[in-house]
């Protein structure tokens, strides 16, 4: 300490002196002090957008693989029982799902996120190739395919979405990692900020007052924000009164509130493209799997009654080619909108991918009366022509209908169940519903000409 107090104790001068060495000491320390908040700031600042892009990179590409290779999926059931497809555009949409998991191998390198896209894309070429489903050489399956096999597909391509999903959960894991990173870097900074103002208390005791009002509080709320924000809590901000504000702490306490907030909004962003479908602002499949599965779980363990309407736009892709791509989605917003007003307040509708949506219904009694109608309503609110790309068009869909039964083993199979049904009432004459029961789906598996009971 003689170095900072040159002037012996009792000099006239050396109390002046060792106050123009402590501002002097003070303003040294405060430059080192704001050039350590400013590097942890830039460098905190970083990692955060670091992880951010990473994150929303690796939502984005795996939405992007999970609608293609669904959509690709809807195409390789109807190739493969002999329904008539663009055979070209399917084999398109192959090259270009090859291609989407290429840019992913690319891009994504977080730790497991390049064996998880390695396991999704040997996994959808295998079932397409073991089922003659892949390449130039694609064509229906010779004898036809039964329910249980499409089915079994089903179920396999299931795998694939299944990866999807363990993708994205290994990509929050990872932006959480980054993110505790981050705060252990600010903290750090933190340490070397209140090291270097408690070497100015111990030089000068009349800074310490000051330096308790002004400087270490706010760093210590910027210290508790810092372990919110770890935490989860991505709405905290810091509160700074002004008598205890200095200009770098209004700085840095403002940097920190903007940081956060921007965080905030691209952690909500993330959430809500994971589980909502980006042109209908319905709820995805993710979504839909994850609501149906409570439901599923709550009905085994009380008297209630879950039921699925699987609903596909008929001569969805006719519109696309007769009017545009623009006009399609336009169709899928309408029909987006009208499943919501004939569905009741506690039922869930969601947007599976391309033209499909489905409902869950919940009774509390065992007869699946509200599906019944909810299906009519639905029906009902199609027969009205609606107005596309300043032309009257009218629009149709297909309903297929499966309530859980105590020996339904999963919500999966209910689902599939629902698919089956819809399409025995496309096969029926489109525009009508059709209601799964067990006997029509053996019947149909041994090329029976049995059908489920239809009402248009």
């Amino acid at each position: 300490m003689t170095s900072v107090i040159p002037a012996p104790v009792g000099h006239g001068r050396g109390l002046r002196r060792q106050w123009r060495t402590a501002f002097l000491f003070m303003g040294a320390a405060l430059l080192v002090a704001l050039g350590g908040v400013t590097v942890t700031y830039l460098g905190t600042a970083s990692l955060y957008r670091t992880a951010a892009h990473h994150l929303d990179d690796s939502i984005s590409q795996t939405a992007q693989l999970d609608a293609a290779v669904n959509e690709h999926e809807i195409q390789s059931h109807k190739l493969w029982q002999g329904t008539p497809i663009n055979l070209a555009a399917y084999l398109g949409a192959q090259k270009q799902i090859t291609r989407l998991f290429h840019r992913s191998l690319l891009d994504l390198h977080g730790p497991g996120e390049h064996a998880l896209v390695v396991k999704a894309s040997r996994g959808w070429r295998y079932q397409l190739t073991r089922r003659g489903l892949w390449g130039s050489g694609a064509r229906p399956r010779p004898g036809g395919v039964t329910a249980a096999m499409q089915a079994a597909y089903g179920s396999a391509q299931d795998q694939v979405y299944f990866t999807f999903g363990q993708l994205s959960d290994t990509a929050i894991s990872d932006g959480a990692h980054d993110l505790s990173l981050a705060d252990h870097f600010q903290v750090i900074g933190i340490g070397l900020l209140v090291g270097v103002f408690a070497l100015v208390l111990a030089v000068m005791l009349y800074f310490a007052h000051r330096l308790t009002t002004e400087i270490v509080r706010p760093v210590e709320m910027l210290r508790v924000a810092t372990q919110q924000l770890k935490g989860g809590s991505l709405d905290h901000r810091i509160d700074i009164t002004t008598s205890q504000r200095s200009n770098e702490i209004d700085d840095l306490a403002d940097a920190f509130n903007e940081m956060a907030s921007a965080l905030h909004a691209s952690h909500i962003e993330l959430i809500r493209r994971a589980g909502f479908d980006g042109l209908t602002g319905l709820p995805n499949r993710n979504s839909f799997n994850e609501r149906l599965q409570r439901h599923f779980g709550a009905a085994q363990r009380r008297s209630e009654t879950v039921s699925v309407l699987f609903i596909d736009v008929d001569d969805f892709k006719f519109v696309n080619d007769s009017i545009g791509h623009a006009a399609g989605d336009a169709l899928l917003v309408t029909v987006a909108g009208l499943l919501s007003t004939c569905i009741r307040p506690d039922d869930f509708v969601a947007r599976l991918g391309g033209d499909e949506f489905a409902i869950i219904i919940s009774d509390s009694t065992a007869e699946a009366t509200a599906a019944d109608a909810v299906a009519q309503r639905v029906l009902a609110a199609f027969k009205k022509p609606v107005l596309l790309e300043g032309r009257v068009i009218s629009v149709a869909v297909s309903i297929g209908v499966s309530v859980m039964r105590d020996d339904t083993p999963d919500s999966g199979s209910l689902v599939s169940e629902a698919d089956f049904a819809m399409y025995t009432a496309k096969r029926a004459g489109k525009g009508r519903r059709a209601v799964f029961d067990a006997a029509d789906a053996v019947a149909a598996s041994t090329n029976s000409r049995q059908m489920p009971t239809i009402d248009t």
